[in-house]
C-alpha cells in the first residue's frame, strides 16, 4: 500500500495496535511501498476500514498494479497468497454492518 507518510490518523490507529509501518520489502514492491501490521481481532480490524482515505490508497495501489501487470501482459508474482475469501469475509462484515 502506498500512502503519504503523514498519514497521522492511519500511523496512530497501528501504533495504538501494537504495530507498524515499514518500507515493504518485497521483490516488487513500488518505490513508495510500506508494509502495515498490527495486532487485533477481525472486528477491531475492520476499523481501519474508516480512516479517511485508507480504502482510497489500497484500492488506488491495487488498481494502479493490475492496470501495470494487465499492460505488461503478466499475472501477479503473489496471485498464490491472494484470498478471496477474505475479501468475501470483509464484504460480507461490511453489509451486515450497514
Amino acid at each position: 500500500m502506498v500512502f503519504d507518510s503523514d498519514f497521522l490518523e492511519l500511523q496512530n490507529w497501528v501504533l495504538f495496535h501494537n504495530g507498524g509501518i515499514q518500507k515493504a520489502n518485497y521483490s516488487t514492491a513500488k518505490d513508495r511501498a510500506v508494509a502495515v501490521f498490527f495486532y487485533s481481532d477481525f472486528e477491531e480490524a475492520m476499523q481501519i476500514f474508516k480512516i479517511k482515505g485508507f480504502r482510497r490508497a489500497i484500492i488506488a495501489y491495487w488498481y494502479d498494479m493490475l492496470i501495470e501487470k494487465r499492460n505488461e501482459y503478466k499475472l501477479s508474482s503473489y496471485e498464490r497468497y491472494h484470498n478471496y475469501n477474505a475479501v468475501a469475509r470483509i464484504l460480507e462484515y461490511l453489509r451486515g454492518k450497514k
